[in-house]
């Protein structure tokens, strides 16, 4: 193989930012427009050699996906030192497109309201703050409340109280990270 095609692939696989596979992906549709000296156009030549070229090229979605990600997590943890790991994975799955995407588990149709309410007795009965009343009131109603409350609650936020509750978070900190996710 060419020593310049190695060295071209090894950029554009391992060393190009984004911007620059933006431009080298434009570059490439231009040329594929026209004609290569050959008299054939770039996209004759490259299905001529595909099968070559992928045999000798298997990089695996996965892997620029976890190359990507993990940039991501550098530059987060870069800007916000104080971020835990949960909290850090759970943004990664939201904003790294591509790759397995993991689901909301306990995602929630209920109202930012309804959530907040249940939130803030969840956080009172896990401090032990809660009125004995309401939580005799909550266990007539509904005996296993802590554990449904816990499921309905997005994944987020079940990072979140549990960050507070561990003593990870402050109480002021907890709060807005809520409203956030409320909002």
């Amino acid at each position: 193989m060419n020593k310049n095609l190695v060295k071209i692939l090894d950029f554009i696989l391992n060393r190009a930012t984004e911007k620059e596979i933006i431009a080298i992906q434009a570059a490439l549709e231009r040329r594929m427009k026209g004609k290569m000296a050959t008299g054939k156009s770039l996209s004759d030549i490259v299905s001529q050699s595909s099968e070559k070229m992928s045999e000798q090229m298997k990089v695996p979605v996965e892997q620029i996906h976890n190359s990507v990600k993990d940039m991501v997590a550098r530059i987060i943890k870069q800007n916000v030192p104080e971020i835990t790991d949960e909290q850090l994975g759970i943004l990664l799955n939201e904003w790294v497109p591509g790759g397995k995407k993991q689901s909301h588990k306990g995602s929630s149709n209920l109202p930012p309201d309804v959530l907040m309410t249940m939130i803030e007795q969840f956080v009172a009965f896990s401090l032990g703050q809660m009125p004995k009343e309401e939580e005799v009131t909550l266990r007539r109603e509904m005996p296993a409340w802590p554990e449904k409350y816990w499921h309905a609650f997005p994944e987020p936020i079940q990072v979140v109280i549990s960050s507070f509750l561990k003593g990870n978070m402050n109480e002021k900190n907890f709060w807005q990270d809520i409203h956030r996710f409320l909002g």
